[in-house]
């Protein structure tokens, strides 16, 4: 599989020292037309809860062009408790933001 890559520009005035860039994923809870899936999600050695923001890619830069990669085998796993599961369609929105400043 290719790493992922997320190329861009950052301006920052009279940027003296690094800043910090991230990119935050949020997911949203799995539902069905009957069931809320009762999962979690694994970035690394992290787990979240449905709804709550965190780093998936994060890099330090200048004023300037930067690019932030992650390989492909570090994504985001779900975790589901098999007690939690009905045969179902369960769908979700993923929403992605970018902001300047330490990673959370």
């Amino acid at each position: 599989m290719d790493d992922q890559v997320i190329k861009g520009l950052l301006v920052v005035m009279n940027a003296t020292t690094p800043s910090n860039i991230n990119v935050n994923l949020s997911i949203s809870d799995l539902k069905s037309k009957t069931h809320t899936l009762s999962a979690m999600y694994a970035l690394g050695n992290k787990l979240y809860k449905p709804n709550t923001a965190f780093a998936f890619i994060s890099g330090t830069q200048r004023s300037g062009e930067f690019t932030l990669k992650r390989q492909s085998s570090e994504g985001v796993k779900l975790i589901v408790y098999p007690e939690n599961v009905h045969a179902e369609t369960y769908t979700g929105t993923a929403t992605w933001s970018i902001s300047k400043g330490p990673s959370n």
